[in-house]
């Protein structure tokens, strides 16, 4: 994917009182490039293993942008609220993990009445950062979400009109920040915690 003109959050001098504000323009040029293979393996008639791998190579191209010395050291140091002029290119594109990965196991089990079918699955995603910036309180640190599921099909014709689940997820409880936003409050949400719930779905 190659992006001219993508639209990010610069700073740019505000209108009185205020010394400068955030706005949405028109500011870089982007380029993201990568690979995804996906697989799935049929070990027995009732045992199927899914494996997936993503690689993703995101950089801007160029993002010439203006950062506040309130933010960053400067060199001469600056008065407080001015705006420098500055390469923006090295920073990272938002919600670009460079590796991501997941696995998948499933059991079905052919009952007199119904189906029995055992699903797992393990999803990795790698660092990556919420905020433009790419602050490190806006850092969201690798993490591995464990799933799993049991669920049984039955009922009408084909025993498959109902389908009974017991799910459990994120199941080591794995915490961490899913987003940041920057400004004079910071505001961050989480991850949810370790859910378990049962669902009854029914087909017409």
């Amino acid at each position: 994917n190659d992006y001219e003109d993508k639209q990010e959050e610069v700073f740019q001098p505000g209108p009185p009182p205020t010394a400068t504000s955030t706005t949405v323009r028109n500011a870089a040029n982007a380029r993201i490039f990568g690979v995804e293979i996906e697989a799935s393996a049929l070990i027995t008639e009732q045992f199927q293993v899914d494996a997936a791998f993503g690689y993703m190579n995101a950089e801007y191209e160029d993002f010439p942008g203006l950062i506040s010395s309130s933010q960053y050291v400067s060199t001469p140091p600056q008065p407080a609220n001015t705006l420098i002029a500055a390469d923006l290119s090295p920073l990272r594109l938002r919600r670009t993990p460079e590796f991501t990965g997941s696995l998948q196991p499933t059991y079905t089990q052919p009952l007199p009445f119904g189906t029995l079918v055992l699903t797992g699955s393990a999803r990795y995603t790698d660092v990556q950062y919420a905020e433009i910036f790419n602050n490190f309180r806006g850092k969201i640190r690798s993490n591995v979400i464990v799933d799993a599921s049991v669920s049984l099909e039955f009922g009408g014709p084909e025993q498959d009109s109902l389908r009974l689940t017991l799910f459990g997820k994120n199941l080591s409880d794995e915490r961490f920040f899913t987003s940041f936003t920057n400004s004079l409050v910071d505001f961050s949400t989480v991850s949810p915690p370790r859910t378990w719930g049962l669902e009854l779905q029914a087909r017409f």
